[in-house]
């Protein structure tokens, strides 16, 4: 079965590589969409996908050493307007026993507790981004592949810049009792609300 990502990506995109503080990351960018790929001692790999209003449409697993690829979650608003939606549905997926090198926790967590978490990793780690793009602490990739772009040429994507400062904004909390269907809703990330009360500039502005 084809990854949901194969589906979207049905053109051409920008591929940046590089280091986001200590963490290396993998962005593409599709027109008005944005996917982070990080990878996990080198084991594991999580894709969280964003619409262009930073909410997740999907997030996928893949397992390097046997090709073990899944769809974790999947939001109902996959693909759907409007983008900017508070409140959805997500389609969740048991998870792997290797989800435990993502975090410890995981493996221990039950129903949307896990789902949460794997959702705000993503949101967490497009708001770390911007901020290492803010305060220049990124790196570029030391073993890169095919004709990917520098980080620091992200300051130049427009389209990039906003899905990334959109997805940092927001945080998902997961409610219900599942085991498949669970509900989604988006508040303001106190991360940046603490940030707007002390400044003049808005959240993650680049």
């Amino acid at each position: 079965m084809d990854d949901l990502r194969s589906q979207t990506l049905e053109g051409l995109e920008s591929v940046y590589s590089g280091m986001s503080g200590r963490t290396k990351l993998k962005i593409i960018v599709y027109q008005d969409r944005l996917f982070i790929d990080r990878s996990y001692n080198r084991q594991i790999k999580l894709s969280w996908a964003f619409n262009p209003e930073g909410r997740i449409d999907f997030v996928e697993f893949l397992a390097f050493g046997n090709n073990d690829l899944r769809t974790l979650v999947e939001t109902e608003s996959f693909g759907k307007e409007p983008y900017d939606w508070w409140e959805g549905v997500v389609k969740c997926n048991p998870t792997p026993e290797e989800i435990f090198l993502v975090n410890k926790k995981l493996q221990f967590l039950q129903g949307y507790h896990a789902y949460q978490l794997l959702m705000r990793y993503g949101h967490g780690t497009a708001l770390d981004l911007v901020r290492n793009l803010e305060s220049g602490n990124i790196g570029e990739d030391d073993n890169p592949h095919g004709r990917r772009k520098k980080f620091n040429e992200l300051l130049w994507d427009g389209n990039a810049l906003e899905v990334l400062a959109k997805a940092g904004e927001i945080i998902p909390s997961v409610y219900g009792k599942g085991p498949i269907l669970f509900r989604v809703e988006y508040s303001l990330n106190e991360r940046c609300k603490d940030q707007q009360e002390n400044s003049k500039e808005t959240c993650l502005a680049v």
